[in-house]
């Protein structure tokens, strides 16, 4: 049995001719982070860390693009030349990305005009690789739950890996111009991405320890960030300079020992561990989680791609075929994704739906693949384009390409400057307040019982049939309760779109509804809510619906509920939401519960679930979703 020498797994001046065109276990790596992805973005309860595949996909970046660039500089007289290798992955990355931002600014057209403004800054982010930095600024968050998300969204990392293509092969030239040795250009390149590489991770820790991300704030920001989620591509880098880039012109690999596969095949097993169990909200994954997976897929990169038996079972079809094709799969999994919704874009739901998904992805990705991808990478582009006339389609294809194009931007322009938005969105009848059902006996007046917030101005989020005020004040029903045992009681809720769904039921039982709620509001946010204003509210009730959109403090949460005043009764919704966080918040809202003797518990969790029939969207409430959650928190703060 050999060890692995410091090389890497390098003979000493073992030089191979050429540089090699296939590297073994690298497209069935691609293919495991890909299909992570993609299972987390259909919501798969086994498949909770899913999106760490883009961590994997980082770290095969920085190995493959720093081999390439370093073994061409170790080439007796060779260098960096930045022009072809700036071609080379414009040529690879480009042309695709330029048919889906065509189809997906086609799509939004079509079925999300309502987002249209916001979409067309998107689109120039995504063509200029800046989504992340866009987002960012923007405060836009990755975790928001429901609603259509931004289509283009999943291009941030596209953004982090092009920033790094731009600025890694001007490091790399100037560590190559400065330092003349081989031993100590070596040392200053890995030095380089060490200390980058952990000035990454201490960036990504640090900040969102400072922040209280993920638990107490968004982290977004830092999960977004170049600064900060850059790691990976620097310990891929790393791995590529500690080799030599052997492999890639420069001394060939060693075949794989016993101990190195071994090695890979623990750490394989670690990763497929983490892309199911890992959860988004894990406060470890921030602090030191993504460096760590950096590192263990550093080591299964090392091991995979010496000649042995792991390269060769990740090189098997169809997985290789698969991670041939990650990039297409990649760029469409997530239009597709958004413009496919159950109940809301299609009428198909469940197994029927995400058949759907898989089917239009793989079908698109495939012609990306063929009639794009392959062709742009054997001839160029300008060659691909006239390989066209090769084809009898080709008459036709140019011509109808070249007035797409037109006819795209002419139409995004044309909308966005005069088309009116539609009034109501699909987001908009999923979060709005719903009517619930009126029994036989009770005659439901036209106009709609009003709810008040007391947010500041520009932050309240209310429905269409409700009224927000900018400052604190409540408002009395003009409708008799469903049940008048609670009609001169008042009431405080502080929640989410959920919340907002449900005030109308609420309000015909109580005597006011004063709402704290906002679409797509994050636990961390009602509960910073609720924690400012607790000690100054003066309503018999104090409802409190969160979790819908992620997981709470805890401590947080208890802290708050401390502080509100001895005559409210405390009541704490369960929330249903078949999402990934459902265990786990249901959980953490029952041991706040028992560590708080005042509080009632609504489980709403239990006494929903069984319902489809109750909801719009899984977590929304229709009419019948209305009338079964008033007639609980009714129950529930009398004692029922």
């Amino acid at each position: 049995m050999v060890a692995m020498r410091d090389e890497g797994g390098v003979r000493a001046g073992e030089q191979t001719p050429a540089a090699r065109k296939h590297v073994g276990g690298l497209d069935g790596l691609r293919a495991i982070a890909v299909v992570a992805v993609i299972l987390y973005h259909l919501e798969l309860p086994w498949a909770a860390g899913g999106f760490l595949g883009v961590d994997i996909f980082f770290v095969i970046s920085g190995y493959l693009i720093t081999s390439q660039l370093w073994a061409r500089a170790s080439a007796p007289g060779g260098g960096v030349d930045l022009r072809r290798f700036w071609a080379a992955r414009a040529r690879r990355l480009i042309p695709a990305l330029v048919v889906v931002l065509l189809a997906t600014t086609l799509a939004q057209l079509a079925a999300g005009r309502d987002q249209l403004t916001s979409y067309l800054g998107d689109l120039g982010a995504a063509a200029t690789y800046t989504s992340n930095w866009w987002y960012v600024l923007h405060e836009r968050s990755y975790f928001e739950a429901f609603g259509r998300p931004p289509a283009l969204q999943h291009l941030w990392s596209l953004a982090v890996e092009e920033q790094f293509y731009v600025v890694w092969p001007l490091v790399v030239a100037i560590i190559v111009f400065v330092f003349r040795r081989p031993h100590a250009r070596r040392f200053a390149m890995l030095t380089v991405c060490v200390l980058g590489a952990a000035a990454s991770m201490l960036v990504m820790g640090v900040g969102t320890w400072r922040s209280g991300a993920p638990l107490g704030a968004d982290a977004s920001r830092f999960y977004f960030g170049t600064d900060s989620h850059s790691a990976g591509l620097l310990v891929g880098a790393a791995l590529a300079v500690w080799r030599g880039g052997a492999g890639f012109g420069g001394p060939a690999l060693r075949p794989a020992t016993v101990r190195s596969t071994l090695v890979g095949v623990v750490a394989l097993g670690a990763l497929l561990w983490s892309l199911w169990a890992v959860h988004s909200w894990s406060v470890a994954l921030y602090r030191w989680g993504f460096a760590a997976l950096a590192l263990l897929t550093a080591v299964l990169v090392a091991a995979a791609t010496r000649p042995g038996v792991l390269g060769r079972v990740l090189d098997l079809e169809p997985l290789a075929a698969i991670g041939r094709r990650s990039y297409g799969l990649y760029l469409w999994h997530w239009p597709v994704f958004v413009f496919t919704r159950p109940e809301l874009d299609v009428p198909l739901t469940g197994t029927a739906n995400i058949a759907l998904k898989l089917g239009l992805t793989f079908v698109l990705s495939e012609l990306s693949y063929q009639l794009v991808e392959q062709p742009v990478r054997r001839l160029g582009l300008r060659g691909a384009w006239r390989s066209l006339r090769s084809h009898s389609i080709g008459r036709i294809a140019r011509p109808a390409l070249v007035c797409t194009l037109v006819a795209v931007f002419a139409s995004t322009g044309a909308v966005a400057a005069m088309s009116p938005q539609p009034k109501t969105t699909a987001k908009a009848a999923v979060t709005a307040a719903v009517e619930e059902p009126a029994p036989p006996s009770f005659a439901v007046p036209s106009a709609a019982p009003s709810a008040t917030s007391d947010r500041p101005t520009g932050s309240a989020t209310s429905a269409p049939s409700l009224t927000a005020s900018p400052t604190s004040s409540t408002s009395s029903s003009p409708t008799p309760s469903f049940d008048g045992r609670t009609s001169d009681m008042t009431m405080t809720v502080f929640g989410d779109s959920f919340a907002i769904g449900a005030a109308n039921g609420l309000h015909r039982r109580f005597k006011t509804a004063t709402l704290h709620a906002k679409e797509g509001e994050q636990g961390f946010v009602a509960v910073s809510e609720l924690d400012r204003l607790a000690p100054s509210l003066t309503t018999d009730i104090v409802l409190i619906h969160v979790g819908n959109n992620g997981v709470i403090d805890e401590v947080a949460l208890a802290a708050a509920i401390a502080k509100i005043p001895t005559h409210s009764v405390v009541v704490l919704g369960l929330p249903r939401v078949p999402r990934f966080w459902q265990n786990e918040v249901v959980k953490q809202l029952r041991s706040v519960a028992a560590r708080s003797p005042r509080v009632k518990v609504a489980d709403w969790y239990s006494l929903a679930n069984p319902h489809d029939d109750w909801f719009v969207d899984g977590v929304h409430p229709n009419g019948n979703g209305v009338r079964e959650y008033g007639n609980l928190i009714q129950r529930t703060v009398l004692g029922e």
